[in-house]
């Protein structure tokens, strides 16, 4: 497995649903605007994941739960490290605060890579 690869998809996978929901929700009152974050960073989340994770994992030769489990694991510490960094260092949020308000959207990572790598084995059967 390539590490460098496996970080850089995962700051893509977290960078392009932040920026998008950053500057589409950045004027809406805090109550909605979680709600708005929470939708809009599940689909975008859900997009780009599985985007990324079929081009990354389509190029090796099987595609497994474990290594979906992987993928999903090191995106999501790559994007809870990121999305900290902004959040509590850049807003001066609490980490704990940060850590229930947020960062449970990142567990849709490892959810869907480990989905796709059991459809992926599940096809795979099937040939």
């Amino acid at each position: 497995m390539n590490w460098f690869k496996s970080i850089f998809s995962g700051i893509i996978a977290w960078g392009l649903p932040f920026i998008l929901t950053e500057i589409l929700f950045s004027e809406i009152p805090d109550s909605f605007a979680y709600v708005l974050y929470l939708l809009s960073a599940e689909i975008f989340i859900t997009l780009f994941i599985t985007s990324i994770s079929i081009g990354y994992l389509r190029k090796r030769m099987k595609i497994t739960v474990g290594i979906g489990f992987v993928m999903g694991i090191i995106w999501l510490i790559t994007s809870y490290i990121l999305a900290s960094i902004y959040y509590v260092a850049i807003l001066d949020m609490q980490l704990l605060d940060f850590t229930l308000q947020k960062a449970p959207v990142f567990l849709l990572y490892p959810i869907v890579t480990v989905f796709h790598g059991y459809c992926e084995e599940r096809r795979g059967y099937r040939r």
